[in-house]
């Protein structure tokens, strides 16, 4: 569930409308908290958990048209402003960070990115195709870079302490 939120930022990012005010429909204290709660809740559960930053390109207008924000500008700076506090929270709580919105900041990345400049690949087609998309080169690296990770978190000494004891 974590990934597939992580991976959908302009839902958490985006603005509600209160009157003339717009707020963001997740405050960052509120979710700072929640990945705070997150950690926790995976920790206890028994597994590692993994936080995920979400890369982008500039966002377009497309996503103000969406009124997800008020301005390419303003989209920006509060994409990175989330970016930023998934990686506190992944210092102050000692836990793996994916941090993909450095992994794509390469030119080479452009092409993962829909037009929107935050989803990936056939996004913005998709509701419209017959057949799964041809290739989904952003969505591969993904699993490509996540793949990395978890091969990286079980190489670690305190990986065998989290593996089942064997019968």
């Amino acid at each position: 569930r974590l990934v597939v939120w992580a991976l959908n930022p302009v839902q958490h990012v985006a603005v509600r409308d209160h009157g003339d005010d717009r707020v963001p429909r997740v405050p960052p204290d509120e979710y700072h908290s929640t990945l705070k709660a997150f950690v926790r809740e995976i920790r206890a559960a028994g597994a590692i958990p993994v936080l995920i930053t979400a890369p982008r390109r500039s966002l377009t207008h497309e996503v103000v048209g969406k009124v997800y924000v008020i301005s390419v500008e303003q989209g920006n700076r509060t994409h990175d402003e989330y970016v930023e506090i998934t990686r506190r929270v992944a210092r102050e709580s000692n836990v793996e960070l994916l941090d993909l919105a450095s992994l794509f900041t390469n030119q080479a990345c452009n092409g993962y990115f829909a037009p929107d400049g935050i989803h990936f690949d056939f996004y913005s087609q998709e509701g419209y195709m017959t057949n799964d998309p041809p290739s989904q080169p952003g969505l591969m690296r993904v699993a490509e870079e996540l793949d990395r990770k978890v091969r990286d978190i079980t190489r670690t000494p305190a990986w065998p302490s989290h593996r089942p004891a064997s019968p």
